[in-house]
């Protein structure tokens, strides 16, 4: 897995979100979130990640900790079909991130055998 997918230039965003819609249904396995280094680190704390309205998970701030993996899983397979990815800013709180990757397809070449859905995407934010 490879690339930057998504930065923030302004992270004062209350109530916030990313977004990353894909052109067509495809399945999710695990959403890495590099949080920031330089400031405000807390804020990741209570930050969800749904695959279309679906709940992946929440991440739980760790202090020294700047990467956060949670699986996108469903109850019966490794991944979620999903058209939509979304990371939604705990309620009353900034949404500050540094880089996104979202991985699948277990075919793929890469160290972890799966590929980032999100490198050279487009994807959308709330302003």
């Amino acid at each position: 897995s490879s690339g930057i997918n998504a930065e923030y230039g302004n992270g004062d965003l209350v109530d916030r979100w990313w977004n990353l819609k894909f052109p067509e249904p495809t399945a999710i396995n695990k959403v890495v979130i590099y949080n920031r280094e330089d400031c405000c680190e807390d804020r990741i704390d209570g930050v969800k990640i749904y695959a279309d309205r679906e709940l992946c998970g929440k991440i739980n701030y760790v202090e020294g900790q700047n990467v956060y993996k949670k699986s996108c899983s469903s109850d019966t397979t490794e991944y979620r079909i999903a058209t939509n990815l979304r990371i939604e800013a705990a309620e009353g709180t900034y949404l500050t991130l540094c880089e996104v990757k979202v991985l699948s397809d277990p075919n793929a070449l890469s160290a972890d055998n799966l590929v980032n859905l999100a490198y050279n995407k487009p994807t959308s934010q709330s302003s």
